[in-house]
């Protein structure tokens, strides 16, 4: 959850290795998820880091992998954004 109103605008993205424009892509989950994933992201690295809230810290990448062990270990499911340069 974010609790500041917040912008993001790419002005930039390379691109891909088929020559299509690039973007930023971002994995949203719901609040109602919130204390499972800390838990989970605590049980997964606690040991390696050290944080006062895993999912504000902004030191995990849930890659593939990941967010299938966390939808295999939780239910929880992210909503898949992909977001394109304005320009």
């Amino acid at each position: 959850m974010d609790i500041a109103d917040a912008i993001n605008v790419m002005t930039y993205a390379s691109k891909n290795t088929d020559d299509h424009e690039g973007c930023a892509v971002w994995h949203i989950y719901r609040e109602e998820d919130l204390d499972r994933l800390r838990k989970f992201l605590k049980d997964k690295f606690g040991t390696e880091h050290v944080f006062n809230d895993p999912v504000h810290s902004q030191v995990f990448y849930l890659d593939t992998k990941l967010r299938k062990e966390l939808y295999d270990d939780t239910g929880i499911t992210s909503y898949e954004i992909y977001q394109y340069p304005v320009g």
